[in-house]
């Protein structure tokens, strides 16, 4: 097994040269940019966003005894490192923080970990707005947009 920063220089050897990396990828060669630990800051940046979301999303809540299963904080960890757009940490730091229950064995937000995960930015933007418009268009009704959710209707 070869070392990370020897298969990034294989793949910089590859490419010709670093600037050429710079200039296929953009901002996204900063993950490969051959130093292992700039790739590191900035997937620790990406993650410390949806810990922080779901921090929020806790609130008070933070305070009672709970975890989060292994399963779920690996997909988090795998799909969240690369997330730089707001809206998604967002779904991830829900999806985090919907999963902190008392016996820590929790792991039904697996489907949607992988939904959100073969979104795009752009279809995750469409999913927030349309159920943002639901939400705000019955607020004041007595309808039970999850049970209608779940119920298949919409």
């Amino acid at each position: 097994m070869t070392d990370p920063e020897a298969a990034i220089g294989a793949g910089l050897a590859i490419l010709g040269s670093k600037d050429i990396l710079t200039k296929l990828l953009g901002p996204t060669a900063d993950y490969i940019g051959g130093e292992v630990s700039g790739f590191v800051r900035k997937c620790n940046i990406n993650l410390d966003s949806i810990f922080q979301k779901a921090t929020q999303k806790l609130g008070d809540r933070m305070e009672q005894s709970g975890s989060v299963n292994p399963r779920v904080l690996k997909h988090i960890i795998d799909d969240g490192r690369f997330c730089e757009d707001e809206l998604a940490a967002e779904y991830y730091g829900g999806l985090l923080a919907g999963s902190r229950v008392p016996n820590g064995k929790d792991d039904l937000c697996l489907p949607y970990i992988s939904k959100v995960k073969a979104m795009s930015t752009i279809q995750i933007r469409v999913h927030f707005a349309i159920y943002y418009s639901l939400l705000k268009l019955h607020e004041s009704s007595k309808i039970n947009l999850v049970m209608l959710m779940k119920g298949g209707y919409i």
